[in-house]
């Protein structure tokens, strides 16, 4: 799994507390990210955060149209 490096645009919390992220790569292909939380005993604290793609090469309105849908849940 290699590393992924994005450009983000927008970033919001919904009502639960899950963060989102609205990005661009390199290619002008728009993505929406989640930020996850999981149990890694290896890192300090024992959470490893990472960014995981809920959608990923769409145009800027389907990604806006994403972004606004998982915020306002």
């Amino acid at each position: 799994m290699g590393t992924v490096y994005f450009t983000p645009i927008l970033q919001a919390t919904n009502k639960k507390g899950k963060v989102f992220c609205l990005a661009v790569d390199d290619n002008q292909k728009y993505t929406v990210y989640a930020l996850c939380e999981n149990y890694d005993g290896q890192v300090r604290g024992g959470i490893r955060k990472t960014w995981r793609y809920v959608e990923k090469d769409m145009t800027i309105e389907d990604a806006k149209k994403l972004f606004k849908r998982r915020v306002s849940r």
